[in-house]
């Protein structure tokens, strides 16, 4: 009869295995034109008896093998919320189900500012390629129930030849 032995190494890298295989995985709300935007939750505080504490960090990354572009119309420096020319970022992410009257509940994903123009003089930003944009928000739901992401685009993407 023989006997399996596994040793320290061989136990420390089964339970590892096993830790690993729990670890949570981005969850992914968009991917348009290689723009992908995904989130990752993680359960922070959950001894209050009515809500539950998260933090939510959003990624969206370039996975082309270019930059992309999107325009903002040149303003007075005051975003026009109800104009989406006029803001800044591309796109935002929404906790649908926060708890709390003036909770935040909005993650707006903006890119950098490029020093190009359109050939109407609109300010061009840039999604860097390979070079993730990453935020976090903390909340609260209430208790047991699961956040509700939303992901709303604003802003065409495109390749800065399109633009000339």
């Amino acid at each position: 009869m023989k006997q399996l032995v596994i040793g320290h190494w061989g136990l420390m890298i089964f339970l590892l295995s096993g830790f690993l295989a729990k670890a949570q995985q981005p969850v992914e709300l968009n991917n348009t034109k290689g723009i992908v935007t995904t989130y990752l939750l993680s359960k922070i505080d959950s001894s209050d008896s009515k809500k539950d504490k998260y933090v939510a960090v959003v990624t969206t990354e370039n996975r082309n093998n270019y930059d992309m572009f999107y325009n903002v119309i040149p303003g007075d420096g005051i975003i026009k919320v109800n104009e989406d020319n006029n803001k800044v970022f591309f796109s935002e992410v929404t906790i649908d189900n926060v708890k709390g009257f003036l909770a935040e509940n909005k993650v707006k994903l903006q890119g950098q500012l490029s020093r190009l123009l359109t050939m109407q003089g609109y300010y061009l930003y840039m999604i860097p390629k390979q070079n993730p944009i990453k935020q976090s928000i903390s909340f609260s739901v209430s208790k047991g129930e699961t956040p509700v992401l939303s992901y709303k685009i604003y802003k065409r993407l495109n390749k800065l030849i399109d633009y000339y």
